[in-house]
């Protein structure tokens, strides 16, 4: 763990934290995926998908499912009513 570190710090004074800080982001834009795919196609469900994705994170299974559900655009119906019941 320790020589995992220390490379670590190595490398960020060699190649600068700039290179690090492009890595972030794109893991980060990777991470949240789900809810941008869900927002950009208009998913009827956009606002499930994104409460489904921070159940998600603590599967990647999961987060494979929610990433697919978000690509569809299929309604389903079930949580349509759930959610009508509600109101």
């Amino acid at each position: 763990m320790i020589s995992a570190w220390t490379g670590l710090q190595s490398k960020i004074k060699s190649e600068g934290a700039g290179s690090i800080t492009v890595i972030v982001l794109i893991a980060i834009f990777i991470a949240f995926a789900p809810i941008l795919v869900a927002i950009v196609r208009r998913h009827p469900n956009k606002r499930i998908v994104a409460v489904a994705y921070i159940l998600a994170l603590i599967s990647w299974v999961a987060w494979l499912a929610v990433l697919a559900w978000a690509a569809t655009g299929k309604r389903n119906e079930t949580i349509e009513r759930l959610l009508r019941r509600r109101d």
